[in-house]
């Protein structure tokens, strides 16, 4: 059987191991085996996860008291304010604190209480100071609960700094945050105006490419200066032929032949003129 829980606390995760452990616990103590057993309370309790340690230590701390006696169990505790996690380790100090007294160790009983002191939040864990404040009244004078009260007021003021120091640094990364979603929100704001500009342009380089065909197609230059030309053929042509004279520019007109003057001919002219009209 040995060989088997061991073969599979080696293949199984930390996360399923808690339950196997005390089992194996429990078959070395049925035994008769009790070293054995309290060595697998060790390894569990610095195996198993830290969420499970506290069962493995109450059982560990259960055991070690009824089968070694304050000496083992003094060990279980200062192992398990090691290992556990913050959440648990001021249940261990009360508990620690309680078995000393037991043991009429009011010294050590009052130590434990002020080691631990420095971890409990007075706004948090009240319930240890009121277990310590009983303590004094019971077994203590007015200096060891001046004391205690001294310890409070310095530890009540360490986690006020430290809140102080916590809402400062939130106050002040606030107006980074704000910085960062205004620029957040611009960049967006920037992107969506690019992406309609570019829609709009592509819309107005689609129109202008469909609206009646080639636009490109219907432009003439006449001389120096670019019209718009119609879609009349017969004025396609004219601008041609404009276009290969531009100088050249017809105008018709209509002149009436009226005959001149005898007066404004002279003699010769006159003389001329009937010889030709004779021979014609």
């Amino acid at each position: 059987s040995r060989e088997l829980f061991e073969e599979c606390l080696a293949a199984m995760p930390a996360e399923a191991s808690k339950d196997v452990y005390l089992m194996f616990a429990k078959l070395e103590e049925d035994e008769g085996f009790i070293k054995r057993a309290m060595d697998i309370y060790d390894r569990a309790l610095e195996s198993v996860p830290p969420e499970d340690r506290m069962d493995v230590f109450e059982m560990f701390a259960a055991k070690a008291a009824k089968h070694r006696g304050v000496s083992l169990s003094r060990d279980v505790y200062t192992k398990a304010l090691t290992l556990l996690p913050d959440s648990a380790v001021l249940d261990v100090y009360i508990r620690f604190a309680e078995l000393e007294r037991k043991l009429g160790e009011i010294d050590r009983a009052r130590a434990i209480f002020k080691h631990g002191a420095q971890m409990a939040d007075p706004q948090k864990r009240d319930d240890y100071w009121q277990k310590w404040r009983e303590f004094e009244i019971q077994h203590g004078n007015e200096d060891t609960f001046k004391e205690m009260i001294r310890i409070k007021r310095s530890v009540q003021t360490l986690f006020s700094e430290q809140y102080y120091s916590l809402a400062q640094a939130s106050a002040e990364a606030a107006p980074m945050v704000e910085l960062e979603e205004e620029v957040a929100k611009a960049e967006k704001r920037a992107r969506e105006e690019g992406g309609s500009m570019a829609a709009l342009e592509r819309a107005a380089v689609g129109g202008g490419e469909g609206d009646g065909g080639d636009a490109d197609a219907k432009r003439r230059k006449v001389g120096n200066l670019s019209f718009v030309s119609s879609n009349s053929e017969a004025v396609d042509k004219e601008i041609e032929a404009k276009q290969d004279n531009d100088e050249e520019i017809d105008i018709a007109l209509d002149v009436e032949e009226k005959a001149l003057p005898n007066q404004l001919f002279g003699e010769e002219l006159l003389g001329a003129k009937a010889r030709l009209q004779n021979k014609s």
